[in-house]
């Protein structure tokens, strides 16, 4: 009885820190692109304040932001202020293992983005480019 109602806690918790990963609705393979902030230019260089940071903020500021941001990691605030906070958990020199995208993919935290979801490839795609403040 115990760990069932600890598995319903955390299933609790786990969706309380914002919506699950991008599911497409028609079964096709293209994800859902409602959770990437329209920033997108048709191929050109992904951009921190015009898609990264939003993104974050849309998905993980109900745990990452105000009044106590979970692990200390918060996402809140203009670029300026977020992007320090935020470059610290990358790895340019092996993107894959960046924290971000390691606790993206669902290693020690719940899944949200995986390879092959649009927010998860951005931001590889961000942090390849050497995760410019851009």
């Amino acid at each position: 009885m115990e760990s069932r109602f600890a598995a319903a806690l955390l299933l609790i918790a786990l969706g309380a820190c914002g919506p699950g990963p991008s599911i497409p609705v028609d079964g096709g393979n293209e994800p859902d692109a409602g959770t990437v902030p329209d920033g997108g230019d048709g191929g050109s260089a992904v951009s921190f304040s015009g898609e990264i940071l939003p993104m974050l903020q849309m998905n993980c500021q109900s745990c990452h932001g105000p009044p106590t941001p979970v692990a200390g990691f918060s996402v809140e605030g203009e670029p300026a202020t977020a992007y320090p906070e935020i470059r610290a958990r990358v790895r340019v020199e092996d993107p894959p293992s960046s924290l971000l995208l390691t606790k993206m993919a669902g290693d020690g935290h719940g899944r949200f983005f995986g390879p092959g979801d649009v927010e998860y490839d951005h931001t590889l795609s961000w942090i390849e480019a050497g995760a410019p403040n851009n």
